[in-house]
């Protein structure tokens, strides 16, 4: 190595080592002296993302509600079956969801509907001429021929046109 180099590299190793030293303080100005020190201010606690686990250890930031039909968590686009918005007061980019049980059993039947925040157990409260109809409280669900239709006091609320699900 050339002399010229080996006295560059041990000028820059000093200057390197110089900055990782010590700073010194400036001296305090008057004014800071007499200012009164910052009084501790009360913080509430950061929340913690997906730290919000229900009483069934369902996480609702990740989509997560209790099926009472299933009776497991569940994101009820994942389990159901998306029902289309009829009703133009509701809003059209939040679905409603039809979980059922495997096996065919529509003795009840689980609705999610985004305005209630969490699936509803309906059940089976007729089954004559091709028409089945689940009811829980003010909503009605009813099928004829596929035809699945959601009603909150009569007044249509979603609709979905299903052949796989008869």
């Amino acid at each position: 190595m050339k002399l010229s180099t080996i006295i560059a590299l041990s000028s820059l190793c000093y200057l390197l080592a110089g900055c990782n030293g010590k700073q010194t303080q400036e001296p305090a100005t008057e004014t800071a002296v007499t200012e009164q020190p910052a009084q501790p201010q009360e913080q509430e606690p950061a929340a913690v993302v997906g730290n919000d686990t229900d009483e069934h250890g369902c996480k609702a930031s990740a989509g997560f509600v209790w099926s009472l039909l299933l009776n497991e968590c569940v994101r009820p686009w994942e389990v159901g079956v998306f029902i289309e918005a009829q009703d133009p007061s509701l809003d059209q980019n939040k679905a409603a969801h039809l979980i059922t049980k495997k096996g065919g059993d529509l003795k009840q039947i689980e609705i999610y509907i985004p305005k209630e925040g969490k699936p509803m157990l309906y059940d089976l409260v007729s089954d004559e001429g091709g028409v089945k109809t689940w009811k829980n409280g003010n909503y009605v669900m009813t099928r004829s021929k596929g035809l699945y239709e959601l009603k909150e006091g009569g007044k249509l609320l979603y609709r979905l046109q299903s052949k796989t699900m008869d």
